[in-house]
């Protein structure tokens, strides 16, 4: 199985990120996402075990599953531990009920741009 190419939205650090994803078959309808479980992965060095991952989150579908959406939410708190740069990310989505067995896999670069407001980023 080979990895699809994903064009992550760009984020600045210390925000939420959310965005979007949609998935569909080769004639562009809906792939049902019920009972399945997406995985996300954002890692400094693309080969650095997943123990040292800058982010890992864990998602099982329920909402707008079957019209083949999905919501990713990277925290204010994931985005920052990373400094101003590009990192590798994917996301790995299950075959419907189980979770450990991959049916897709997107694979890309997440930019994060330094904001230039800095005081509310600041940890108290």
């Amino acid at each position: 199985m080979s990895a699809n190419y994903i064009n992550f939205p760009e984020i600045y650090r210390g925000d939420v990120k959310l965005f979007a994803l949609n998935f569909t078959d080769g004639q562009k309808k809906p792939i049902d996402l019920s009972n399945r479980t997406i995985y996300m992965t954002i890692k400094r060095n693309k080969y650095d075990p997943d123990s040292e991952a800058i982010s890992q989150k864990v998602w099982t579908l329920t909402t707008n599953a079957v019209i083949g959406e999905f919501i990713v939410q990277i925290s204010s708190t994931d985005t920052l531990k990373m400094e101003e740069g590009t990192y590798p990310a994917d996301i790995r989505v299950s075959v419907a009920n189980s979770p450990k067995q991959i049916s897709m896999t997107l694979e890309g670069m997440i930019t994060v741009e330094q904001p230039i407001t800095l005081d509310i980023l600041k940890e108290e």
